[in-house]
């Protein structure tokens, strides 16, 4: 499975403070995986980060231990416990064209879905948020509207344009949204290993 993220893009966000790191696998024998980045890093050997990959309509993600980082070059040694479980652990589908609305002290704002799994989603919304803040989300899919609470467990640097990416974990779904949500879910996942 390692071979198979050869050339593929990933992101690596660095676990004491989100920064986000974009690039490609250039180089993957287990635990070993080197990466070109898209751009010059201040990464630091021994620092620990997570890496999101995906492959075949899933989101895959490890964490790994910074082995060197010179230039666009980036070592990596990948934890075995998690990168043998990661597909598993957590199965994630991508959502093309799926908007959500978020609510939060008193403002509303309108995002794009980017991934989902059964427990959160990710998603690239304008706006500032903070880690440990409670948002009110509403999505429209087609057997219906889902309505829950989630967490921001993660906020990706900002973006150019003012976007951020934001990882939500759930915090409070009703039975019948739930029911939505894990068909949605599904049907995703489903949808993209079917595509490809």
């Amino acid at each position: 499975m390692l071979r198979a993220m050869l050339n593929e893009s990933l992101v690596v966000v660095r676990a004491t403070d989100n920064a986000e790191y974009r690039g490609t696998v250039r180089e993957a024998e287990f635990p070993l995986m080197v990466l070109v980045l898209d751009a010059p890093s201040d990464l630091k050997a021994g620092e620990e980060v997570a890496c999101e990959v995906l492959m075949k309509g899933n989101l895959v993600e490890v964490e790994a231990t910074v082995v060197f980082a010179e230039g666009l070059y980036c070592g990596l040694c990948l934890k075995a416990e998690h990168f043998a479980s990661g597909e598993e652990r957590a199965p994630r589908a991508v959502a093309p064209g799926t908007t959500i609305t978020v609510e939060s002290q008193g403002e509303s704002a309108v995002g794009s879905v980017c991934d989902v799994s059964e427990s959160g989603l990710r998603i690239r919304i304008l706006g500032s948020y903070g880690q440990g803040q409670v948002l009110h989300l509403h999505i429209n899919s087609d057997i219906g509207p889902i309505t829950f609470t989630g967490i921001v467990a993660r906020v990706i640097r900002e973006l150019e344009n003012d976007a951020s990416d934001i990882g939500i974990k759930i915090d409070d779904m009703g039975k019948l949204e739930r029911a939505r949500y894990q068909h949605f879910v599904e049907s995703l996942i489903h949808r993209t290993k079917k595509a490809s």
